[in-house]
């Protein structure tokens, strides 16, 4: 029998990069390039670490390099905790910091600024322990 308290979220996150920066040459504006992040398995109690001490959420599901403006927009994921909530933290010179939006939300855009690594991490209140997926696009 299921458990019926197996909560899945389906979200999915899409970092969507600004395209621009200056004018160059012939007035063309060099777009940022999207990356794929598809990540899955099978017991998120075994498979993701938890969030280094001082972070948000009870699973840690990407660390991704940004190199470019752009924006995080949730669109797949599968959380098997007793809430869903999920954050979006920086990496700087004094340690893991809420971005400035850090609260993900479906499909709500989330900037982001190029030049930083930042974690995703989702949960609250009970861990289930079961599957878990996230899908992202994010700039590079």
């Amino acid at each position: 029998m299921a458990n019926p308290v197996l909560l899945a979220l389906v979200a999915g996150l899409q970092l969507a990069a600004d395209g621009g920066g200056p004018d160059r040459g012939g007035g063309q504006q060099n777009p940022a390039v999207d990356v794929t992040l598809t990540r899955s398995g099978d017991d998120a109690c075994v498979d993701l670490p938890r969030p280094p001490e001082g972070v948000r959420g009870l699973r840690e599901y990407a660390r991704i390099p940004v190199e470019r403006d752009g924006q995080i927009v949730v669109t797949a994921a599968q959380l098997p905790f007793t809430s869903n909530q999920g954050y979006v933290y920086r990496q700087t010179e004094k340690g893991w910091v809420p971005n400035e939006v850090d609260y993900l939300l479906l499909r709500t855009p989330i900037p982001v600024q190029g030049g930083f690594v930042y974690m995703i991490t989702f949960g609250g209140g009970k861990e289930l322990c079961g599957r878990w997926s996230i899908d992202a696009r994010h700039p590079k």
